[in-house]
């Protein structure tokens, strides 16, 4: 079944010298294709084209999904535990050096793994996936190439989007830590300060979804299009806007990320049920309690479940995100008109 997307290159057709009707019926037929799509129709083509696609992705993506567990596993297992415990309970300007120490020790250490695994598979995903939109069969050795040439692109792209998303979560860490010192000089302005850091939370949550939504299109502007990095986000903002007529695009990207949170909480939910019920936790705690190196490995084996969802949800969102992108080019520039154009000037 071809995808609802496919076009551009049709390649070689099996037809007769003759036969002047085959070529004139596929491009018919991938007119009918090219089409503005709903927000559940771009979730069945992710679906499609994921499973066509999929192992393409995965198969060299597992090491970079292995990075970013690990920056997980520091962030929940080092860093964030940190930053709720003290080794100076009567003082508060002590506490507050030990969190900004935190902090910064996390920035510098968690946040460049998550960078490098994050970039390699969004980068695979968005060429793997433009490919498939352009029936295109590239082989894996040369998509390989193309993604190491511009994984320092993605990796510029991917960290400006997560600091802007984070900027609002870290101006609320700061004045929850100006609050708490506040509270120490002047305790009659702790409830200002505290009301003032719990507002901040609040549009700092909304921050950060706003630039994953409105941005989630840059990656495939700045491979696809060569679009530099401080345009790309600009691109991905253009396109996802409300037009008269048009609509906007963030239900799409919206409708993806809920769908893939779901499948997430299910998939690792699952793997957890079939823990419990075959025991396998107070199995390897048995086993590898009695080493140095136990607390590691268990940590290790409880967070498998976070590394095979990270290994699939995040190619998946970078399939459904590409997949929009060509939507939106389709739906407010013509994309489709631009290419059955420049088709009818190369047979001339």
């Amino acid at each position: 079944m071809n995808s609802p997307l496919r076009f551009i290159e049709l390649g070689p057709m099996p037809f007769e010298e003759e036969d002047i009707y085959t070529p004139a019926m596929h491009r018919v037929q991938r007119m009918e294709s090219l089409r503005p799509m709903t927000s559940g129709e771009i979730l069945n083509l992710t679906t499609m084209a994921f499973r066509e696609i999929g192992m393409a992705i995965l198969r060299p993506t597992f090491s970079a999904a292995t990075l970013v567990y690990v920056a997980f596993m520091m962030m929940t297992q080092l860093i964030l535990p940190q930053m709720f415990t003290t080794r100076a309970p009567h003082s508060v300007s002590s506490q507050v050096s030990e969190v900004a120490t935190t902090v910064v020790l996390g920035i510098f250490t968690a946040l460049p793994i998550l960078v490098i695994g994050l970039s390699i598979i969004i980068t695979h995903s968005v060429h793997a996936t433009a490919d498939y939109v352009s029936n295109r069969w590239v082989h894996e050795g040369e998509r390989q190439a193309r993604s190491d040439q511009s994984l320092k692109l993605t990796m510029w792209l991917t960290l400006r989007t997560l600091v802007f998303a984070c900027s609002g979560l870290l101006i609320t860490l700061f004045l929850l830590l100006a609050s708490a010192l506040l509270n120490d000089i002047r305790p009659d302005l702790s409830a200002v300060a505290g009301g003032i850091a719990i507002f901040s939370s609040v549009v700092a949550l909304a921050i950060f979804l706003y630039v994953l939504v409105r941005h989630s299109l840059a990656p495939a502007a700045a491979l696809l299009e060569n679009a530099p990095n401080h345009e790309a986000p600009r691109r991905s903002i253009q396109l996802l806007r409300t037009y008269r007529g048009a609509g906007s695009g963030d239900d799409s990207i919206v409708a993806i990320g809920l769908s893939l949170t779901l499948l997430g909480l299910c998939f690792w939910g699952g793997i957890e049920a079939i823990y419990g019920t075959l025991g396998v936790i107070p199995w390897l705690t048995n086993v590898l309690g009695r080493h140095w190196w136990g607390e590691i490995a268990m940590s290790l084996a409880t967070g498998l479940p976070y590394l095979f969802a990270f290994w699939v949800i995040v190619p998946i969102y970078s399939v459904g995100t590409t997949l929009v992108f060509f939507e939106r080019k389709i739906r407010l520039e013509g994309y489709d008109i631009s290419l059955l154009h420049d088709e009818l000037r190369v047979k001339r």
